[in-house]
């Protein structure tokens, strides 16, 4: 899991999106800082399997647990940074 930060310099803005790759690298989900959620997957992926339903997920309900899921774990390095400093 990695925060991706974009810079526009024409437009002096700047944006972010938090990117998930799967175990193996066959895939990565995209959740933007508008809420936009992107699902790729490498086409080359034999484990993937054409056969294989879309995945559908509540978009909204999906980015939630994605962002509590980072505060969560962003909460316990700024713990253990706090505890290794004390």
């Amino acid at each position: 899991m990695e925060l991706a930060v974009y810079a526009d310099e024409a437009a002096f803005d700047a944006f972010a999106e938090i990117v998930a790759t799967a175990p193996g690298g066959g895939a990565q989900v995209h959740v933007s800082d508008d809420g936009g959620l992107t699902w790729i997957r490498d086409p080359s992926d034999a484990a993937g399997g054409d056969a294989a339903p879309p995945c559908q997920h509540d978009r909204p309900s999906l980015a939630i647990g994605l962002v509590e899921a980072v505060s969560q774990a962003l909460d316990c390095l700024r713990m253990r940074e706090q505890a290794q400093g004390a």
